[in-house]
């Protein structure tokens, strides 16, 4: 799991079920964590976490699916690992506008979004990734009457470096 503190902004990476967050409050000062749930598969840990200007940031996130192959499957790497595809991906449905943050082991090759409603219409997005904590963070738009359909990709030759 990983435990994304909303007024401090940090990342931890929670390694076992009875892990535990300590933490050092003065007077009058507070913090809220969310809690979520680490996706691992082809070697790339990924978990969302939402909205990170709001207080429960994880509201925000109506769906997301696994860590797949980017084809897939149809794609293979030619790497050491046959199986390894080329490109692995993770799809997540979001509401509302602002930073969208994110847990990632590696830094994704692209970030796309697009509306449910016009699905041929994709934005690739600008993001920032900070290797150290693993926080991905982009911008979302404001939304039109739907979620948002991101889709995060990274490249498993970049991985593999």
């Amino acid at each position: 799991f990983i435990a994304y503190g909303c007024q401090s902004r940090t990342f931890r990476v929670l390694d076992t079920l009875d892990s535990e967050i300590s933490l050092k409050l003065g007077h009058r000062e507070w913090d809220i964590f969310t809690i979520a749930p680490i996706n691992q598969k082809y070697g790339l840990s990924f978990a969302p976490i939402g909205l990170g200007d709001m207080l429960n940031p994880s509201g925000a996130i109506v769906a997301t699916n696994s860590l797949i192959s980017a084809h897939d499957g149809d794609e293979k790497g030619s790497g050491q690992d046959s199986d390894l595809p080329t490109r692995i991906k993770v799809e997540i449905w979001s509401r509302g506008s602002g930073r969208f943050l994110a847990y990632s082991s590696n830094c994704p090759s692209k970030v796309i979004v697009h509306t449910e409603s016009e699905p041929e219409t994709s934005n690739e997005l600008s993001f920032d990734y900070d290797t150290k904590k693993g926080m991905l963070g982009f911008p979302l738009p404001e939304e039109k009457n739907e979620p948002h359909k991101i889709v995060i990709v990274w490249d498993t030759t970049r991985l593999l470096q």
